[in-house]
């Protein structure tokens, strides 16, 4: 599957192609706006508390849904409650979230949004998200549910709870401290490995059809892959902390929603998920930001290059601004 590449006209902000020496060579292509977060540098102050907030409300809400649905269906059991609804947050999260990109990616509407494109000149067709879509269906459908159903004798064994009495505050953040390491340390080394020539070639390449990602390609890969690479980074921590079932759906909404955002294509300044430009720079570039937190690529120096391009994009949108002021 490629992504279809459309012409744009240039701009400001934008790039095309010029011909150098008789030959055609593209130029290099930028946001059409400054895409930095509105709340500052990434591990700023500002951001932190923004993403905290964004947690809270989040788990105020899945806690919520979670006792509503412990008070309205008493008769699910342990059975049910462990290894289906985990599913159901799953698909619940991703496919609503992936229809919100899908309309914004194939209408081009609104502009107050689109125009935070990270990839401006690259689109994909109605057809490519259609059989992307129906990709990652087979993997939910033949993959993540049987790993789920497997994976119910852990759970049993490490005695994740289904009570409703909530866990306590430090009860939460020892659970997610423990799932944020397994998924970053999982991911890294795994996603990296499948960058390795035989396993890139007849595994990874297919999720690299999309040299610009659209929200819906975060699980659109091989089956293998989407195994090791997508749910066992997100199932390891649950298992090996054994937390309550509780933070079981706030863990798995809050991984799903950063993974769509990552492979959204766009990069909102108000946005707590992540700046989705870390990934998106690994689709276009085929190379570095291999972590899913970017703390060992920090580590590996698997992340320099990105900084570099970002770097690139602040003295363009500078020129851009002072090339205006001098215009007035």
């Amino acid at each position: 599957m490629n992504t279809v590449h459309q012409r744009v006209k240039p701009s400001p902000v934008g790039g095309d192609a010029i011909k150098t020496n008789g030959k055609k060579q593209k130029s290099k292509v930028y946001p059409e706006v400054p895409l930095e977060s509105m709340f500052g540098e990434r591990f700023g102050l500002g951001v932190i508390l923004w993403q905290l907030l964004y947690l809270v409300a989040t788990y105020y809400v899945v806690s919520a849904a979670f006792l509503q649905v412990r008070a309205s269906l008493p008769s699910l059991t342990h059975f049910q409650l462990i290894v289906v609804s985990p599913i159901v947050v799953h698909m619940l999260v991703f496919w609503p979230g992936a229809f919100f990109y899908w309309v914004l990616e194939l209408t081009g509407s609104p502009r107050l949004l689109t125009r935070f494109k990270i990839q401006p000149s690259a689109h994909s067709d109605l057809k490519k998200h259609l059989k992307c879509a129906a990709i990652v269906l087979c993997n939910q459908l033949f993959v993540l549910i049987p790993l789920q159903y497997f994976a119910y004798d852990v759970h049993v064994l490490v005695g994740t709870s289904v009570s409703t009495e909530l866990p306590s505050l430090f009860e939460i953040l020892r659970c997610m401290a423990i799932c944020l390491a397994a998924e970053e340390i999982i991911f890294y080394y795994s996603h990296r490995a499948l960058h390795y020539g035989p396993l890139y070639r007849f595994i990874h390449k297919m999720h690299h059809d999309f040299k610009a990602p659209i929200a819906t390609a975060s699980e659109y890969a091989h089956p293998i892959e989407f195994a090791f690479s997508n749910v066992i980074p997100i199932m390891v921590g649950i298992l090996v902390s054994g937390c309550h079932l509780v933070i079981v759906w706030f863990w798995i909404a809050v991984a799903i929603m950063n993974t769509l955002t990552g492979h959204s294509g766009y990069c909102f300044p108000w946005s707590p998920f992540g700046d989705a430009r870390r990934h998106d720079y690994h689709h276009e570039s085929f190379r570095d930001n291999y972590g899913a937190l970017g703390i060992l690529d920090w580590l590996h120096g698997t992340g320099d290059k990105y900084l570099e391009h970002l770097d690139d994009q602040r003295q363009h949108f500078a020129k851009v601004s002072a090339n205006a002021k001098t215009d007035k």
